[in-house]
């Protein structure tokens, strides 16, 4: 289980090997960047460095690896309600007073919000209590597209991490199985409407301009089959090979 699954941002990926190798993981991670960048995949690799059991962490074969992969780890936490442009205030707080309850089976309880953006003021001050104080196993991942929609006390107690676009040359890589750019970009929306949360249920976390370009055939046919059904086949599941 390579760091490589997120393509580009090489420093990124430089940093956090630092330090997992110096064991100085923080406690709370901002991810911030366009949509597509990675930020799903990079929250599911840091949560698996800090539950790993293997030697070299994140293995990706231990119980804890495969269970974060699978979005089945009873202590890693998604604090989210998608149907609602606010999250409500009373979910921050339920999350807070669960944090002092020890982990199940992990070394660290891990709350991951994946709109952060989408915590009001209150809900913000709610969680910076939270976050300025947790308990030795606690441990919060916030995802948002820019770190100023947070409250500058939000990020002061983050380790921000600034998620770049994919280059032109990786992006490129996913349109020679079908057609043109434009006609890519065209119909991925009919795509992606299924999954009004911006993930596709694949291996490791990929989300869609992963998938595009690790499976460029795979989604070309996929994109074809909307065209022409306008229903979503089954997807593929991504699988790595073992070393």
């Amino acid at each position: 289980m390579e760091l490589t699954a997120l393509l580009g941002n090489e420093t990124i990926q430089q940093r956090l090997r630092n330090a997992q190798a110096k064991g100085q993981l923080s406690h709370c991670y901002l991810l911030c960047g366009p949509t597509g960048s990675g930020k799903h995949t990079l929250a599911r690799y840091i949560t698996a460095m800090m539950e790993c059991t293997g030697a070299q962490k994140p293995c990706g074969r231990c119980p804890q690896c495969h269970k974060i992969l699978t979005g089945a780890h009873p202590d890693v936490i998604t604090v989210d309600e998608p149907d609602k442009v606010t999250i409500p205030v009373k979910l921050v707080r339920e999350a807070c007073a669960d944090l002092y309850v020890r982990p199940n089976e992990g070394q660290k309880k891990i709350y991951v919000f994946p709109r952060a953006q989408a915590l009001n003021p209150q809900g913000q001050n709610a969680l910076l209590k939270c976050i300025e104080e947790p308990p030795p196993y606690g441990a919060f991942l916030l995802l948002c597209e820019h770190a100023e929609q947070l409250l500058p006390t939000i990020r002061s107690r983050c380790v921000e991490l600034a998620l770049a676009p994919l280059p032109e040359a990786l992006q490129a890589r996913c349109f020679f199985a079908f057609g043109s750019a434009e006609e890519h970009f065209k119909y991925r929306p009919a795509v992606m409407a299924a999954y009004p949360k911006g993930q596709f249920p694949v291996f490791e976390g990929y989300d869609h301009m992963q998938y595009q370009i690790r499976d460029p055939e795979g989604f070309a046919a996929m994109l074809i089959s909307v065209m022409e059904t306008g229903k979503l086949p089954e997807l593929p599941v991504l699988r790595r090979e073992e070393p």
